[in-house]
């Protein structure tokens, strides 16, 4: 745990789903509205990687500074690098994870358990209209952090099914037992780092 919780750091946000109007935008909306003042949030964009294919790397695997990695997979390699923590938010797309994020975290997770995702903490949260709330593609999606040797935050899981996940005019989540929800992960992750 930091000794000062006024010391700057920042996290790495994944949202899972492109959609820039959909539930786990609004998650994520509201996940960087329960950050406290000394966390600042950056955006992972993996809407233009390329399909993992271990031949398009420009260079020897896991090279210095990422310089095997095409653009913007660079850029991301940077983003997670330089973070305190990642936070992701995902939907569950035919029991499982996005194929976009899956994507980004395959090429994100090379060389194997040795890559940006090693030994870096995240937090997990899983978003649906479905009555599961993405529970299985939460699963899935530590299943593969757990591959990556990555350390997942141990916190009861925050599923946010149906009218739970419903998105408010102010771009967050509408429902404010969801917001709690959400501000209670963000917040306990955030004191452990």
């Amino acid at each position: 745990m930091r000794e000062a919780m006024s010391t700057p750091i920042t996290l790495a946000v994944f949202t899972g789903s492109l959609r820039p109007d959909g539930v786990s935008a609004a998650t994520t909306h509201s996940v960087k509205a329960a950050l406290p003042a000394h966390v600042t949030p950056v955006d992972v964009d993996f809407s233009g990687f390329p399909l993992y294919d271990p031949r398009l790397h420009l260079g020897p695997l896991g090279s210095p500074d990422g310089a095997d990695l095409p653009e913007p997979v660079r850029r991301a390699y940077f983003v997670v690098r330089e973070a305190a923590g990642v936070v992701i938010v995902t939907p569950e797309y035919n029991y499982g994870i996005p194929g976009g994020l899956k994507n980004a975290l395959d090429w994100l997770s090379r060389p194997g358990f040795k890559s940006v995702f090693a030994g870096k903490r995240v937090a997990v949260l899983s978003v649906s209209p479905s009555v599961t709330g993405g529970v299985r593609a939460q699963g899935a999606l530590k299943t593969v952090l757990g591959g990556m040797v990555a350390q997942v935050f141990p916190f009861p899981e925050v599923c946010l099914a149906g009218a739970l996940a419903a998105r408010g005019d102010d771009g967050g989540l509408a429902d404010a037992g969801s917001r709690e929800r959400v501000a209670g992960l963000v917040q306990a992750f955030v004191a452990s780092l």
